[in-house]
């Protein structure tokens, strides 16, 4: 009996001999492949990642870009952090953004952080699914046709002209800062005909507001940037819907703009 258990004994721990080398060589092989899955990069500190790090970034000169480049310089085009409590990893290549764009291989979906969709809204071109973005995309197409181009050029000449006029000599000018401004002017005039300054000035204020909110901290309270944004996408919303109904109501033909032309007010 001794004998017959000492035999099985020496068997078993020959067995063991035998495997725990391959056992061994399976684990590293599956440790080496998750580790190949993740990019590298740190989530920071337990619950907020690296959130802190993050917002002290957009409340400096370099904003957003400075956060991420200095870990691209550290762990490469691809590395993954935490930010607001939920895991991100960010792509820098051009090849690698171009596939996640346009879903080569089907594993990807668009979403957005809720934050910045509250403040653009579910249905605008950048949380639309993808049958209602070529749905816009088709509403906006005439948009760029040889027959209105032709006539958003000269409203747009008209506007440059206009702003280059409004410049004096010996002030100092930021060409970003009108450049800026000319582009939204000829915008809302393209679009929704609007083009009485204090209403513009307005509209142009509140969507910087909302601007600003897109990467601040979704807290919902006064003084925040966040709550700001949520108020001024509201009363963009309004402005908008005022624009409307009293287009609708006048049915002015002499009108030249996007909601002028066929399927633009649909």
């Amino acid at each position: 009996m001794h004998s017959c258990i000492c035999f099985y004994a020496v068997l078993l721990l020959g067995a063991l001999l035998i495997l725990y080398p391959r056992f061994v060589k399976i684990l590293r092989y599956r440790n080496q492949v998750a580790e190949a899955d993740i990019p590298p990069g740190s989530c920071g500190l337990p619950l907020i990642g690296e959130t802190i790090q993050f917002m002290a970034a957009m409340n400096n000169g370099g904003g957003f870009y400075d956060f991420v480049r200095a870990r691209r310089l550290r762990y490469g085009n691809c590395f993954k952090t935490n930010i607001l409590g939920l895991p991100q990893v960010f792509v820098s290549s051009t090849e690698s953004a171009k596939k996640i764009l346009n879903n080569e291989s089907g594993k990807f979906t668009k979403r957005y952080i809720k934050s910045i969709a509250e403040l653009v809204g579910d249905q605008s071109l950048l949380c639309a699914s993808h049958g209602h973005h070529k749905l816009i995309r088709g509403c906006l197409a005439y948009l760029f046709s040889a027959s209105s181009i032709s006539v958003f050029i000269k409203q747009f000449d008209e506007l440059v002209v206009k702003s280059l006029g409004s410049w004096q000599d010996g002030d100092k000018i930021v060409v970003l800062h009108q450049a800026t401004e000319i582009t939204f002017k000829a915008m809302c005039r393209m679009l929704i005909g609007l083009e009485n300054e204090p209403e513009l000035q307005m509209l142009q204020e509140d969507i910087t507001h909302v601007c600003e909110a897109m990467l601040a901290f979704p807290i919902r309270f006064p003084w925040t940037r966040f709550y700001k944004g949520l108020k001024a996408r509201k009363r963009i919303m309004s402005t908008l819907d005022l624009i409307m109904t009293e287009r609708r109501r006048c049915s002015q033909g002499n009108q030249k703009d996007f909601y002028a032309m066929p399927n633009g007010g649909r």
